[in-house]
């Protein structure tokens, strides 16, 4: 005799299927490891630990955990504009529920604890400092005679400075009693083109001829390499030598294939621990790719859409998850990769 099936079974059933008929057709993606995070493209955000997927108009906080990725439901993002002292021009701020989470039309770099922030005056090329975010501006290091980029340290006690002082141009450290020191200072006239502030409070520099250097290390040993990139807060880089893309990661060294005939598109991110990169890869025929590099393996994974001819790198949203964003067509939105720990 067949058992019944039960109310519970059905009401379940009943469920999903409201949930399935929530999402278009156009948003269903097309392989199964991807997920759709939200039906609004837009930008990625961490501040306190916390992740956030940013609009212009709205901005949601992200759960992720190893198997699961949400957004709460979206608040609305205010911008507030804030005169350059040079009066060159505006910074703009986006607050959300009393945080400010970004800023645009400006070098404006809120501290990862949201609690402070560092500005560039776009006219002077000043350094401020604020806390809170939205507060009357102090110089923060007078020693700078100009600035151009911010890296804040992860606990945010410190940060990098791109910029030039009394010894040279190149990378000093600033810390919030407003002592300045230099970090890395190139003998040689090759730009730095990014840089990091490691968890040991070491900075790390990719320069301009494809070497990286490494404060208290000099030269890390590694080929010279193209589309190079360091990880904003670990020892990591990634970069391509010739076909192979190269990783290195605390010390070790990684050499991968490069897929035949696909150019890597924008900026590669790194994950929290620093023991993963992501990039997008993009084939003569148009076809896009998800890349990832870590210690031992390299994944090559088919986008969501065959269809899309623009997608953006996000980043990681811990350790399990890549997010990018589809900004324009009938796919717009923000969809999820999930990194199997067993890939």
């Amino acid at each position: 005799m067949k058992r019944p099936i039960s109310v519970f079974l059905l009401l379940m059933f009943a469920v999903l299927q409201i949930y399935v008929a929530k999402v278009p057709a156009s948003h269903q993606v097309q392989t199964s490891s991807w997920m759709m995070v939200s039906a609004q493209p837009g930008g990625l955000v961490e501040q306190n630990g916390q992740f956030y997927l940013v609009t212009p108009e709205l901005a949601m906080t992200i759960h992720a955990t190893g198997i699961h990725i949400t957004t709460d439901s979206p608040t609305p993002l205010a911008w507030e504009d804030v005169p350059e002292p040079s009066g060159a021009g505006v910074w703009r701020v986006g607050v959300s529920a009393g945080h400010a989470l970004l800023g645009i039309g400006g070098k404006l770099y809120p501290a990862p604890n949201g609690t402070s922030a560092l500005w560039i005056d776009g006219g002077s090329q000043q350094l401020y400092f604020t806390q809170p975010v939205v507060s009357a501006m102090h110089m923060a290091a007078r020693g700078l005679q100009t600035s151009h980029q911010v890296v804040w340290a992860s606990d945010a006690e410190s940060a990098a400075i791109l910029g030039q002082a009394a010894q040279g141009s190149g990378i000093y450290v600033w810390t919030r009693d407003h002592h300045l020191s230099p970090a890395i200072i190139p003998e040689s006239p090759h730009d730095i083109i990014n840089f990091g502030v490691t968890r040991d409070q070491s900075v790390i520099a990719a320069l301009s001829n494809g070497t990286v250097l490494w404060q208290g290390h000099g030269l890390v040993k590694l080929p010279r390499l193209s589309e190079l990139r360091v990880s904003r807060h670990h020892a990591t880089a990634l970069g391509q030598s010739g076909q192979q893309v190269v990783l290195w990661h605390r010390g070790q060294v990684f050499h991968y294939p490069l897929p035949a005939q696909v150019k890597w598109v924008g900026v590669p991110r790194f994950s929290p621990k620093g023991d993963m990169a992501a990039t997008l890869g993009q084939s003569h025929q148009g076809v896009w790719h998800l890349l990832l590099y870590g210690p031992h393996r390299a994944l090559n994974i088919r986008m969501p859409f065959s269809s899309v001819s623009d997608y953006h790198l996000l980043g990681f949203v811990g350790e399990h998850w890549v997010l990018v964003t589809v900004p324009q067509g009938p796919h717009h939105g923000t969809y999820a990769w999930w990194i199997n720990d067993a890939s």
